[in-house]
């Protein structure tokens, strides 16, 4: 059993417990005793966690459990990411010999773990970026891209904010709010952006996000943008489609990014034949999702003379 929430004061409450991959996996179960455990894991404790321990404990660790139940106490403990704290969970066994069956069986896999030096198969690790203080920067966040490792960039209510996990530093940019969509260009170091009341294209570089003083670019004939999506062309050249609702018609536009000062040419122009759901450039073609199926359109090649 786990205490229930509020702490042991409050009493404890049944969880099943599975042991899989040096990871624990905790289960709700129903007050009921002839109730089947949730299908749904409450929690996760992973043996590759770098603070993983698991002990008996004391009188003074569990100040609010009764008396009779301490024998029977043992406690978990994992890393957490604020204050650089550790996390415990206690759990209270059926009896003191159970107790012990419980952390010498998991103190020995701990151990089995370390000696094998096992490979470390986490895919992401969680870090602090903010606090509840600067938490709003984000909250209303809509959209989001990674720019790189340790570097990504959110859109909302709020505008652009850049998040380097590496520095823990967060760097909010509020001229474009609101930022509904964001789509990354790496090879031109540039974001396209749907943001502002009206719903325009943006043309936002990378060095925007980090010094005020670097111009955008505003697209005025994208008002009422709905969609966007980034890619290649074709031939080394990048660019980028917008979704526009016009006269009740569906019109995508394509632009090749360029190194002028507009940044951009159109290349091509397509009304669609009904409502548009979703749209992607993928090589020299643009592909339109409408509800009955997807659409693939041939782009002129950008770099070839136009006659």
């Amino acid at each position: 059993m786990v205490p229930k929430p509020g702490g042991v004061k409050k009493g404890w409450m049944r969880q099943f417990v599975v042991v899989c991959d040096f990871k624990l996996f905790l289960y709700d179960i129903s007050q009921d005793r002839n109730a089947l455990p949730s299908v749904c894991v409450s929690q996760v404790l992973d043996m590759r966690d770098p603070e993983f321990s698991v002990t008996s404990v004391k009188d003074s660790d569990v100040i609010h459990a009764n008396k009779r139940d301490i024998p029977c106490i043992f406690r978990i403990s994992t890393s957490q990411l604020e204050g650089g704290k550790r996390s415990h969970t206690l759990m209270l066994a059926e009896s003191e010999s159970e107790k012990t069956k419980w952390v010498v069986a998991l103190s020995e896999l701990h151990r089995i773990l370390k000696r094998n030096n096992l490979p470390d198969k986490c895919v992401y690790s969680a870090c602090v970026i903010l606090d509840s203080t600067a938490a709003a920067l984000v909250r209303n966040a809509q959209c989001a891209c990674v720019l790189e490792r340790g570097r990504v960039v959110l859109g909302g209510e709020a505008g652009l904010c850049l998040l380097d996990l590496d520095r823990a530093e967060l760097t909010p940019r509020r001229q474009h709010a609101p930022v509904a969509t964001i789509a990354y260009v790496p090879h031109e170091q540039l974001l396209v952006v749907i943001a502002g009341r009206g719903r325009h294209v943006r043309l936002v570089p990378i060095r925007a996000l980090e010094c005020a003083e670097v111009e955008c670019i505003k697209l005025a004939e994208s008002k009422g943008a709905i969609s966007l999506a980034a890619g290649p062309l074709g031939h080394s050249a990048h660019g980028f489609a917008v979704l526009c609702k016009k006269q009740n018609a569906y019109v995508v536009n394509v632009y090749e990014i360029t190194r002028t000062a507009a940044r951009r040419v159109r290349v091509a122009e397509l009304r669609a034949c009904g409502a548009v759901l979703s749209l992607q450039l993928a090589g020299a073609r643009l592909l339109l999702g409408y509800r009955g199926g997807i659409a693939a359109h041939c782009l002129p090649d950008p770099r070839r003379p136009h006659h």
